[in-house]
C-alpha cells in the first residue's frame, strides 16, 4: 500500500462541458440543464458547466449563458466554467453571481496549441496572465490546464521540466490550481509519474489536479499512479460521451477509489482472535 495515496479523493465532473464538446449532434440546452441539476445532486462538490469559446469554433457550446442562468445547483456544489481568453471572460462576467470557479488552457507545445487555438503558446500565455489577473480580482477561484502534459501526438513526451516552466508562469500569474491534460491520452503510468514529481517538487504551492483521457486504456491506471503521488482531483466524465477520445469514466475512477479506501481500512483494523 503505497505511502502517498491520499485519505480523500475530490472527483470533478467535466461531462457538462468536455463530453458534449466531443459530441457530433448538438444537444438541447433542456436535456444540458436536466443533466447538470441531476449531477448537482449525485454528492459532487464540483462541477464543470460549460465554456465560453466563440459558436463557430465550438457549436456544441454555443449556448453557454443559458445553461449556466437556467441550472440551479445546490449551494455546496462549486460550479466552474472554462475560459478561452479575455473575450470569454468578459462573456462569463455578465453572470458573476452563477459561477465560483475558472479554468483556463493551454498546450504543453506549440504544435498543439498552434491548431487548438491558432496562437503559439507564448502568446497564449501572455493573454492567459490577464485573464487570470482579472479573474482573481473578480474574488473566482483559478485553475489553469495544460493540455498534452505528457505526450503531444505532434512532439512526443514532453519534458517535465516544460510542464514546470508553464506551470510556474500560471502560478504567478493567480494559478491556484494546476491540471495535468493527457489530451490525446499518450500518457502511461511512469510519465505520469515523472511529470506529477517534477511538478510537485519545484512548485509545491500548487494545488495539482488531473484530467486523463482513456483512448489508449490507461486511463484508469494514470489515475492510480496519480493517486499514489499524493494528487487527490481527478476530473472524470459522467460516462463515455465520445468512444474516440474519452475521459476515465467516473464510475470505474469511484470504484477504485472505493477499493482503496476498503482495503486501507482492512490494512488499519485491529487483528481479531
Amino acid at each position: 500500500m503505497p505511502d502517498g495515496l491520499p485519505t480523500s479523493v475530490a472527483i470533478r465532473e467535466v461531462g457538462p462541458r468536455d463530453g458534449f464538446q466531443n459530441e457530433p449532434e448538438v444537444i438541447a440546452t433542456d436535456d444540458k440543464v436536466r443533466l447538470i441539476d441531476g449531477l448537482a445532486r449525485t454528492g459532487l462538490r464540483r462541477l464543470e458547466a460549460t465554456s465560453f469559446v466563440r459558436a463557430d469554433a465550438i457549436p456544441q457550446l454555443a449556448d453557454a449563458e443559458e445553461v449556466l442562468a437556467r441550472i440551479e445547483v445546490p449551494e455546496e456544489v462549486s460550479v466552474s466554467v472554462l475560459i478561452p481568453n479575455e473575450r470569454g471572460l468578459d462573456r462569463a462576467l455578465a453572470q458573476r453571481e452563477r459561477f465560483d470557479e475558472v479554468s483556463v488552457f493551454l498546450s504543453a507545445t506549440d504544435t498543439h496549441n498552434l491548431k487548438n487555438v491558432n496562437r503559439s503558446v507564448e502568446d497564449s500565455l501572455v493573454g492567459l496572465e490577464r485573464v487570470l489577473g482579472r479573474a482573481r480580482g473578480e474574488g473566482l477561484h483559478c485553475e489553469a490546464v495544460i493540455a498534452v502534459s505528457v505526450g503531444c501526438p505532434a512532439e512526443g513526451v514532453v519534458p517535465p521540466d516544460r510542464v514546470v516552466d508553464l506551470g510556474r508562469r500560471l502560478r504567478d500569474a493567480g494559478a491556484q490550481e494546476l491540471a495535468f491534460g493527457d489530451t490525446t491520452g499518450m500518457g502511461t503510468p511512469r510519465r505520469v509519474r515523472e511529470v506529477v514529481t517534477a511538478v510537485r517538487d519545484e512548485l509545491p504551492s500548487l494545488t495539482l489536479n488531473m484530467h486523463f483521457h482513456d483512448t489508449r486504456g490507461t486511463g484508469l491506471a494514470n489515475v492510480l499512479a496519480a493517486l499514489e503521488l499524493g494528487v487527490d482531483s481527478p476530473s472524470q466524465y459522467l460516462t463515455r460521451l465520445d468512444a474516440a477520445i474519452a475521459d476515465a469514466r467516473a464510475e470505474y475512477v469511484m470504484s477504485a477509489v472505493s477499493e482503496i479506501a476498503l482495503l486501507r481500512r482492512s490494512l488499519s483494523a485491529p487483528a481479531q482472535g
